[in-house]
């Protein structure tokens, strides 16, 4: 038979580590330059909306073969959080006349992250990894709106609402990391 040898200088067998189980954890900030949809799209002539801002934790668990590349599963938890002030809307009661008015929205998105990952990893003084990962939030998006409206005899009154639907969105999260050991 033919026997194949091992060529320690190629960059596929010429390992500078053995294979092994990876374990690691992240926390960053999530910071959006759009989130809202209608909602945040509506919001103009006065109104103020914020930039949506939240956080993400992900475990990650891999393996990575000796020469840097690695294969893993991700799971973790996404908070997203924005908000409108002083958006120009109208109500619409049944049976009655529309009437104009304020209101403020508080939006929210939440959820668990599961997903895969592949990675490379390099380097000795200053390691650096590659990591692009793909999956799945399964969680959900809110709204809670207040406002102030004017009915039909001049009088104001404020309403409160809530609304919560389930979400499930697919994402990419691609990684860099640099280091000095």
């Amino acid at each position: 038979g033919v026997q194949l040898e091992r060529d320690p200088s190629s960059p596929l067998w010429g390992a500078r580590q053995p294979a092994r189980f990876v374990l690691d954890a992240s926390l960053g900030v999530a910071v959006g330059a759009s989130y809202g949809g209608d909602v945040v799209d509506a919001c103009n002539d006065g109104c103020t909306a914020a930039v949506p801002l939240g956080v993400r934790g992900v475990l990650h668990a891999a393996y990575e073969l000796g020469f840097g590349l690695g294969f893993g599963v991700d799971a973790g938890y996404l908070y997203v959080a924005t908000s409108t002030h002083g958006r120009t809307t109208s109500l619409q009661p049944v049976g009655l006349p529309a009437t104009s008015g304020k209101t403020d929205d508080d939006l929210r998105l939440s959820g668990v992250t599961l997903g895969a990952a592949t990675s490379f990893h390099r380097g000795e003084s200053w390691p650096f990894s590659l990591r692009l990962g793909a999956g799945v939030l399964f969680g959900s998006a809110a709204d809670k709106r207040t406002g102030t409206f004017t009915n039909s005899a001049g009088d104001d009154f404020r309403i409160a609402e809530r609304e919560t639907a389930s979400a499930t969105y697919f994402y990419v999260a691609p990684e860099v990391r640099i280091a000095k050991k």
